[in-house]
């Protein structure tokens, strides 16, 4: 089965490492994270004998970045060294993925604010140079969607 990002038909990156996290097969890649869907997951009625394996991109950041390096691929090599019993092990890891994906989450919503803030400063300049000679500034764009990153 090939993992690639969908957005990025180039997509060589090698599958860094797979790990087992509760019930989902995960790929990282050095720039993308990917779940494995299986074809029971696909079709649970098994309704098409055709279906096939696959996967879908979870996060376009991969085993590059420094929050999943650090928080998820070099934790689940330590936890290992740190307890002994399995079970416990599973379920620590589990833990310690759910906070990274609300990190990973918070890191997209700060990349989606920071690149339109960067894309609309020139915009904001050229209005209150155009204005400043005026009694007053017309209203600034705004960085769509704000709320919902926030």
């Amino acid at each position: 089965m090939e993992i690639r990002d969908p957005s990025d038909p180039e997509d060589k990156f090698p599958i860094v490492q797979m790990l087992t996290i509760g019930n989902e097969l995960l790929f990282f890649k050095e720039g993308s994270i990917h779940r494995a869907l299986t074809a029971d997951t696909i079709d649970p009625e098994k309704s098409d004998l055709n279906t096939r394996h696959s996967s879908e991109i979870l996060y376009s950041v991969g085993a590059a970045n420094s929050f999943v390096a650090r928080m998820i691929l070099q934790f689940r090599d330590m936890i290992g060294l740190a307890i002994s019993q399995t079970a416990r092990e599973n379920e620590v890891i589990q833990h310690v993925w759910e906070a990274n994906k609300l990190l990973l989450e918070c890191e997209k919503a700060f990349y989606h604010i920071y690149k339109h803030t960067m894309e609309l400063m020139p915009k904001c300049d050229e209005i209150v140079e155009a204005n400043k000679n005026k009694s007053a500034i017309p209203a600034m764009p705004k960085v769509p969607d704000l709320e919902t990153h926030v």
